[in-house]
């Protein structure tokens, strides 16, 4: 993946990725292009991988741990004293639980596909830990469905 914009005449993004470990690889088009688009990589410990990857042009933040894991409050703290005051986050189901944990998420957009998966190892939207009782559940306000061909569109706030 690039991260990039698509739209003919848009413009590209700031691209924050998590990797705690660094491991994202020196030979990626994310990498690669570092020297051209703006690339910041949140870590938890610098080594010699985070030296490497500065060579090509990556930006690391060194971030506080939480469970092993970039603590993504500290992260948006960072993100904030370099001017950056808004994200849109696109990854996992474990880091979409751990920004909902974080109290970092204002708003949340869910694409919905009418398919059906299934299986006791299907993974979910949102994974990590998850909540014990639907009582603790993150309810969503202003909610909106927006049909997108087959799809749908999921927009609220918290």
């Amino acid at each position: 993946p690039l991260l990039t914009c698509r739209i003919d005449g848009g413009r590209d993004p700031i691209r924050v990725i998590c990797d705690s470990r660094a491991r994202t690889p020196i030979d990626s088009r994310i990498v690669q292009t570092a020297n051209k688009i703006p690339t910041y990589i949140a870590v938890v410990g610098q080594n010699e991988r985070t030296a490497e990857l500065e060579q090509h042009g990556v930006h690391i933040l060194e971030c506080k741990t939480k469970k092993e894991r970039v603590d993504l409050a500290d992260l948006m703290r960072q993100l904030g004293a370099l001017g950056i005051d808004g994200l849109l986050l696109e990854g996992g189901s474990a880091l979409a639980f751990s920004a909902l944990e974080a109290g970092v998420v204002h708003r949340v957009q869910a694409y919905i596909a009418p398919k059906l998966i299934g299986g006791a190892d299907a993974k979910s939207p949102v994974g990590g830990e998850g909540l014990a009782k639907m009582a603790d559940a993150l309810a969503l306000k202003n909610v909106r469905s927006t049909p997108l061909g087959e799809d749908f569109l999921i927009e609220g706030r918290l």
